[in-house]
């Protein structure tokens, strides 16, 4: 379960202050799938960097099963925009890449598979199109098998 518990977030001090949360709060259930929607600006992305322990609240909390975000967990995994794949390695490599971090050998054929990207395991980014590029970062979170999958308009 996540819990966000009156969550302000603002860049900045002073009169150069921008807020881009402001007293947020809700409940993720297990096995629920939430959607946040808004315009560009209005720190859809800020809040998902709060849940990833990537960023700190300027006041309030986030729990995941319990426990506050204190720091980047090995049990959420987060997509941003820009799948950030390494140019110099094939789908098969990027989405190995977690798993080689954790001493992992876990096979990643199911996942790139189900992604449609069989026959592409030996590619590299720049032969993919851009869809193809955002379904290997999404196939690098789900090999490290996370509880909590955070997507930043992954398609």
């Amino acid at each position: 379960m996540i819990e966000v518990k009156n969550v302000t977030l603002v860049y900045g001090s002073g009169s150069e202050s921008v807020p881009a949360l402001d007293n947020i709060s809700f409940t993720v259930g297990e096995g629920e799938m939430v959607a946040v929607v808004g315009p560009s600006g209005c720190g859809k992305t800020s809040l998902l960097l709060i849940l990833d322990g990537l960023l700190r609240p300027t006041s309030g909390q986030v729990l995941i099963d319990g426990e506050e975000v204190r720091g980047v967990r090995r049990d959420v995994a987060l997509i941003l925009q820009d799948a950030g794949l390494l140019p110099w390695k094939t789908v098969r490599e990027n989405a190995e890449l977690g798993l080689r971090l954790q001493k992992r050998r876990e096979s990643v054929d199911g996942i790139l598979s189900a992604l449609g990207l069989n026959g592409f395991e030996q590619r590299f980014p720049a032969e993919l199109s851009e869809g193809m590029r955002r379904r290997v970062g999404i196939a690098r979170a789900l090999a490290l098998r996370p509880r909590v999958l955070l997507m930043d308009e992954p398609m």
